[in-house]
């Protein structure tokens, strides 16, 4: 039994011992919260805008990412989230990908929207991620196949079929600009890779 009222600390050392191994586990205002499975749409977003970050910086190497990795957001009730993508510039490369939780604030999240409890969520936590530090917040809808993107004190951008994602002047932290002429489409997110056919086809 997990108690009440935990650290994110000791959020991190219980969360191997949760069903799943607390893969779908998070904290919130100090009470262990968790999610329903993502949706096969879900892993199929991640994994293309992963490429789509990969293939970028392979030309720019100015970051890196880590998936599902725990943000402590607020203390005092402690409240961890882990998104489904944090991009962190800056800093010592690669420092926090052997983290379960951390403080560090990445430059972009990405959220995908893929079930009913985190469609709820994402209404809470997106304006939390800003407030906290974080310079874009990227929410995927796979339902609806749309794309929202998230700045500090911009209208929320809304893309569907046929846009773009695009980063530009407004994409910076306070020190540098983030992922200078990265882009992706949004129909490109939702493309199922053709092994996924294959297996369909051999059912």
């Amino acid at each position: 039994m997990v108690a009440p009222n935990l650290t994110a600390e000791a959020f991190a050392d219980q969360r191997p011992d949760l069903p799943e191994g607390g893969r779908w586990t998070e904290l919130l205002c100090g009470e262990v919260l968790t999610l329903d499975p993502p949706s096969p749409q879900h892993g199929t977003v991640v994994l293309n805008f992963s490429k789509a970050l990969a293939d970028h910086l392979q030309g720019f190497p100015e970051g890196y990412a880590c998936f599902e990795l725990g943000l402590i957001v607020s203390r005092r009730p402690d409240s961890v989230y882990a998104p489904a993508l944090s991009y962190f510039a800056g800093g010592k490369l690669f420092a926090e990908l052997d983290n379960i939780v951390t403080e560090t604030k990445p430059a972009l999240i990405l959220e995908v929207a893929s079930s009913d409890n985190r469609r709820r969520m994402i209404r809470r936590r997106t304006p939390e991620y800003l407030k906290w530090g974080a310079s874009v917040v990227i929410v995927v809808e796979p339902r609806d196949k749309l794309v929202a993107v998230h700045l500090p004190n911009r209208t929320v951008q809304v893309l569907g079929s046929g846009a773009i994602i695009e980063a530009n002047e407004f994409w910076t932290t306070p020190t540098q600009p983030i992922l200078q002429r990265f882009c992706v489409s949004v129909d490109d997110l939702f493309h199922e890779p053709e092994w996924m056919h294959a297996g369909r086809q051999t059912l």
